[in-house]
């Protein structure tokens, strides 16, 4: 994909989804060669079966992976995006509390990466360690 051959990129997807299809990061990948090539059939394929393997998991990878922020911006976020909503309102899920608890997980997953930034430079039983 970074060679920009995109249509080898999507060929190899397909002999590999013939044996199985069940990695949404591989679909997601597929996807986004898809969109770069601008084959939207494909495209549309692929991600309504990212999404049907794990919605709330494909647009984790979309927004995490920096292998896909060249697509930050385009079309492919927006339906992504709008995809995520969509299956996000269809299984009942309070978006607004699932916002919350995202920006929760994030902000205690930087906590504790801090916390053993200090325990490995001061120790467990240090002082520093101790004060937080």
């Amino acid at each position: 994909m970074n060679d920009k051959k995109y249509d080898e990129c999507l060929s190899s997807y397909q002999e590999s989804f013939k044996i199985s299809q069940t990695s949404v990061l591989s679909t997601l990948r597929a996807a986004a060669c898809a969109f770069s090539g601008d084959n939207q059939q494909i495209l549309k394929t692929y991600t309504n079966k990212a999404f049907e393997l794990n919605w709330d998991q494909a647009k984790e990878i979309f927004d995490n992976y920096s292998e896909f922020e060249y697509l930050k911006g385009s079309e492919f976020e927006k339906t992504i995006n709008e995809k995520w909503a969509k299956a996000a309102k269809e299984s009942g899920i309070n978006l607004e509390l699932m916002v919350e608890f995202k920006e929760i997980q994030r902000t205690d997953q930087a906590q504790r990466g801090y916390m053993r930034e200090i325990q490995d430079e001061f120790g467990w039983d240090s002082p520093q360690m101790d004060s937080l």
